[in-house]
């Protein structure tokens, strides 16, 4: 199975058009400047009122912001709503921290990217946070704290390309909902505000060789990897291109430098895994299912991977114990109730 890599900034859902800019796309409404007024006094010193800020954000008797891995809001919605991925909740802190009269800049992670599933696409998720420019000292503010710090680099971005992240974020996901026209809509956007940004380049090779445009797709990728000769997510997508046009030479041009890349990612050792285990290896597939599982522990499709292999090598011991983790693991009702039903099969035989 072909899979498409898409990165985006922890954030699955958004459907409103693109009619932000740069002078709007941090714009408070009334009653947030009248809430900044009332939990912040502006005229004690800026590490008070960063501490304040920070305070009335998550406190209970502030907004009690909490997280949710959802659509990418704007300041205005991520306020509304109080709950926003690490996108949106960074866009209004800079936001709120610049009316209170801080020195707020956007900043890039390269920390803990994870990913995700959407049917045949894979949302490489990436970090962004927020710092705060106090008495020559940078203070970093972080919607997951408790996420491990260590990390290969930080960025400071200017508010352009964090425009160009926010439409690029809604591009992502309105492609993973099925929304084509509107994901082009952003991913133009997202390169109209920043014709440098690789990521939203990589993305829009997506879009079009979903569209079956592979020409437009490979220059949309070569653009990504001439911008950032870092940029793995592109070098994934093109050696699926070069492998699906039968580029062999090409393709392992790239494969050798994305290795590395494809090894952190479980849904690259969950396609080995079926790949093994459609021809019938099955140590193979078990070593690459338990590789997938080790990044993603709780993934509930890896432990029913397992177990089919198991399935297949008579082993109902092993089949029970996979099939029950992939019950706990289950996200929706129907799948639990598949996992169920796949056990009390059992239990008669």
């Amino acid at each position: 199975m072909q899979r498409s890599f898409l990165t985006l900034f922890f954030a699955i859902g958004a459907l409103a058009q693109p009619n932000l800019t740069e002078e709007t796309f941090l714009a408070l409404n009334d009653e947030m400047k009248a809430f900044l007024t009332e939990k912040v006094e502006f005229n004690h010193s800026n590490k008070q009122r960063l501490h304040s800020l920070v305070y009335s954000i998550f406190s209970e008797d502030g907004l009690g912001l909490k997280y949710g891995n959802h659509h990418t809001k704007t300041p205005i919605e991520t306020y509304e709503s109080r709950n926003g991925n690490c996108m949106s909740f960074t866009m209004m802190f800079v936001a709120m921290a610049r009316q209170v009269g801080l020195r707020a800049q956007f900043q890039e992670v390269e920390s803990y990217p994870t990913w995700d599933r959407r049917g045949e696409l894979v949302m490489n998720n990436k970090h962004m946070n927020a710092i705060v420019i106090i008495e020559g000292r940078m203070v970093e503010v972080d919607f997951l704290p408790f996420q491990d710090k260590r990390r290969h680099f930080t960025r400071r971005i200017n508010d352009t390309r964090a425009l160009a992240h926010y439409f690029n974020n809604c591009g992502a996901e309105a492609f993973a909902q099925g929304e084509p026209d509107l994901a082009l809509a952003h991913f133009n956007a997202a390169l109209e505000t920043d014709p440098e940004f690789s990521r939203a380049w990589s993305n829009f090779g997506v879009y079009w060789r979903h569209q079956n445009k592979l020409d437009k797709a490979e220059s949309c990728y070569e653009k990504a990897i001439d911008l950032n000769r870092f940029e793995y997510t592109a070098m994934s997508n093109l050696v699926y291109l070069y492998e699906r046009t039968g580029r062999v030479a090409e393709a392992q041009k790239y494969a050798r430098k994305v290795q590395k890349y494809r090894n952190r990612n479980p849904f690259y050792h969950y396609d080995q895994g079926l790949a093994a285990h459609a021809t019938g290896q099955h140590n193979q597939a078990l070593e690459s299912y338990k590789k997938a599982l080790r990044l993603r522990p709780k993934e509930s499709e890896f432990y029913h991977a397992v177990a089919r292999v198991y399935y297949d090598m008579d082993d109902a011991k092993e089949v029970e114990k996979n099939l029950r983790l992939a019950e706990r693991y289950a996200l929706t009702p129907d799948e639990k109730s598949m996992y169920s039903s796949k056990l009390d099969y059992l239990a008669k035989r």
